[in-house]
């Protein structure tokens, strides 16, 4: 009881001298101007950024507007050369009110590439996070990177020549189509009551005119555009429009999700790009499929680069050579030359290679892969145990075929992946590729992260990863030949093989979500280098460990909390603050003013001059947490990964009494959170740094 005492009375005095420490920074903030005091943390030193290839799935479905397949391609009548030279004819679903396959292809609930009168819809992202324009309701952009295919007017009737087809079940037997002219209202969509898809009178049939002066239901609550759920006329075709130009087809919706990703990312990453029916050319003086452009530092004029060729490289109407990729991707990663991946200086001579760099590609496709591939180098790779591999420390690993890696199939995108990760492509290098509890390898190797867009399989993701390292848990994976459902389960399976990650993605919310995802756990991943470094102390509590860190890849903090037990310390966090922060309007934060007074951080409690020092209630509100007016938001102000500050030299301090952790972070605020849950209870801003707050919503902020 006495030692308890002894604890409590001494997180107290710990407490007492971090809260004086941010009064006492109201009289040394002002004597620092005569110091050098760097901008960056003294324990950074070089980091070595992580490799990601993305490659783009550029086969002929990508152009099409109805997901899943269907008998139609398209639901507006296609112009010629909208994603390049090679077209398809235009197979466009029927407008007649009366048919079903008319609501069933332009309703959301059935077709996940029409538009959703509940989502708002941005135009892309440029490199710096800003937005493309708006599209023009008159005159919409078929294209909006091809300007010259021309545009459509979605506020008049249109009269089309097309080959309108229509169904009345799944059954392509149920299917005919008509070729003649059709006139028809563009801004119409459908809306799913239940029941039968196939039946006419189970959907509501709403267009978007400027005779109807509002627009609610169907979800609008969740914009971000309207007022409560209600849309004005100018709002609701706005947003149609930009439906149309930006997300119409899978490979508009794709590069919308794939931009809005990467616009968020700085340059703590290097990333390269590449398509998937693209040609053999010199690659860094290396002759190489699919890929396009090599991996180089996300900055500046290679940032710029990655966008233009994401939005404007053309899409050919050809297969899906998923498997031949990926092995182009492991190939790429396999080069030991000076100009390869490893390098510092990629793509040039005289870099150094660093082995301790981590390496991913990431395969997005709308589809199952059809190409006939093989490869007896590779056969079934993941049913055949790896060579052994060892390490500097003592570390050794043998790769053996048990589930969920293992299955009995030959030549698959799984044993692609497996091929390129159990393998160490570099034995020239030293095995110090930093690794972890989803990946143990420390060898160099390709982790592989696979995206599917409008496409499911048979096995459940989340149980497919339960199985790891569980022996009670058996996934039997379906030959791939069997089924289009199977070849899904196939790329999921590369994920599973690869240690990487697995999304599929139904509609442009989710997949830019996912996209979002896969960046975010690669940065995540980077923990394990030089890039995420633990600050100050960790503190025990006898039951938990809590350990602050922060990450120079957008310099974000993280406070985690481990379980301690007789074992030591769990690899898995019980909670992560940066997860567990309130909504922005209902956080509880306080500051001093700069008249001393102690006030709740809200706009209308700040005085004149504080208002000015602060610059304006959206930057309050963003400092509160508020993203809408990020850019990759549409906004004006910076994209954040995450709303902790990074924790330099901030060691955290537990309350016994209240159970609570307080740690200070480079957002400005020394936060408050639960320590059982992670909650953050509130935060506090001292009046010395509400001079410096503004600096945090600058798009060009650079970390002080």
């Amino acid at each position: 009881m006495r030692q308890q005492s002894a604890n409590h009375t001494a997180s107290q005095r710990r407490l007492a001298r971090l809260m004086a420490f941010s009064f006492v920074l109201t009289t040394v903030v002002p004597a620092q101007a005569a110091l050098n005091i760097p901008d960056t943390p003294l324990q950074t030193s070089v980091s070595a950024e992580p490799n990601i290839m993305f490659i783009l799935d550029d086969s002929g479905s990508m152009h099409w507007e109805i997901t899943p397949d269907s008998y139609s391609y398209f639901v507006f009548p296609r112009p010629s050369n909208v994603y390049g030279s090679s077209n398809y004819d235009s197979y466009v679903s029927t407008t007649v009110d009366t048919s079903p396959y008319n609501a069933y292809t332009r309703s959301p609930q059935t077709n996940p590439s029409y538009y959703d009168p509940g989502t708002t819809y941005l135009p892309w992202s440029n490199a710096d996070g800003t937005l493309w324009p708006n599209a023009t309701p008159s005159a919409a952009y078929h294209n909006p990177a091809k300007t010259a295919v021309g545009t459509r007017n979605l506020t008049t009737d249109n009269t089309q020549t097309a080959t309108w087809e229509t169904c009345t079940s799944e059954s392509t037997s149920s299917c005919s189509g008509t070729s003649t002219s059709r006139t028809f209202w563009p801004a119409t969509y459908f809306w799913h009551n239940g029941g039968d898809k196939w039946n006419r009178s189970n959907y509501t049939k709403v267009e978007i005119r400027s005779t109807t002066a509002n627009y609610s239901g169907h979800g609008r609550a969740n914009r971000t555009d309207c007022t409560s759920g209600t849309c004005t006329y100018t709002q609701e075709i706005q947003n149609f429009a930009n439906w149309y130009t930006y997300y119409r087809s899978r490979i508009l919706t794709a590069r919308a999700g794939i931009g809005r990703a990467f616009a968020s990312q700085n340059d703590g990453l290097r990333v390269g790009f590449g398509t998937i029916n693209k040609a053999s050319t010199s690659v860094d003086n290396v002759s190489t499929q699919t890929i396009v452009s090599g991996v180089r530092v996300f900055k500046d004029s290679d940032r710029t680069n990655f966008f233009n060729t994401l939005y404007t490289r053309d899409i050919p109407t050809s297969s899906t050579p998923l498997r031949r990729a990926l092995r182009d991707a492991g190939e790429y990663f396999s080069r030991n030359d000076d100009r390869g991946p490893w390098s510092t200086t990629p793509g040039q001579s005289g870099g150094s290679d660093l082995a301790c760099r981590l390496s991913y590609t990431i395969l997005m496709t709308d589809g199952y892969w059809n190409d006939s591939y093989t490869n007896s180098s590779i056969a079934n790779s993941d049913n055949t145990a790896g060579a052994t591999i060892t390490g500097p420390n003592g570390q050794s690993y043998t790769y053996q075929p048990v589930s969920p890696f293992r299955d009995s199939h030959s030549d698959t995108l799984a044993d692609v992946a497996m091929h390129y990760w159990k393998r160490d492509l570099r034995t020239d290098m030293t095995n110090v590729v930093p690794s972890g509890p989803k990946n143990p390898a420390f060898w160099q190797h390709m982790v592989t992260f696979g995206v599917g867009l409008g496409v499911n399989g048979s096995i459940k993701p989340e149980d497919a990863y339960a199985a790891i390292g569980d022996p009670n848990k058996t996934i039997t994976w379906p030959n791939p030949t069997s089924s289009n459902a199977a070849k899904l389960d196939d790329l999921l399976h590369a994920a599973i093989n690869g240690r990487g990650e697995f999304f599929s993605a139904q509609n442009p919310t989710e997949f830019a979500n996912a996209m979002t995802g896969m960046l975010k756990e690669i940065i995540e991943r980077k923990s394990s280098s030089s890039s995420v470094s633990l600050t100050g102390t960790r503190l025990s509590t006898g039951s938990k460990v809590f350990s602050p860190s922060f990450n120079t890849s957008g310099w974000i903090g993280e406070l985690a909390a481990y379980n301690l037990s007789s074992n030591g310390v769990s690899s898995t966090p019980v909670w992560k603050a940066s997860e567990k922060i309130p909504e922005h309007a209902s956080r509880k934060i306080f500051v001093t003013t700069s008249s001393g007074e102690k006030r709740e951080f809200l706009w209308g409690n700040l005085s004149t001059t504080d208002r000015t020092t602060i610059g304006s209630e959206a930057i309050l509100n963003f400092l509160r947490g508020d993203r809408s007016q990020e850019t990759a938001r549409g906004g004006t102000l910076r994209t954040r990964n995450s709303l902790l500050g990074d924790i330099v030299h901030s060691s955290p301090v537990y309350h016994q009494g209240t159970q609570t952790v307080y740690v200070g972070a480079n957002d400005g605020m020394l936060h408050a959170f639960n320590s059982e849950t992670g909650v953050e209870r509130f935060a506090y801003i001292p009046s010395a740094v509400l001079g410096n707050l503004r600096q945090l919503s600058a798009t060009s902020y650079q970390h002080k």
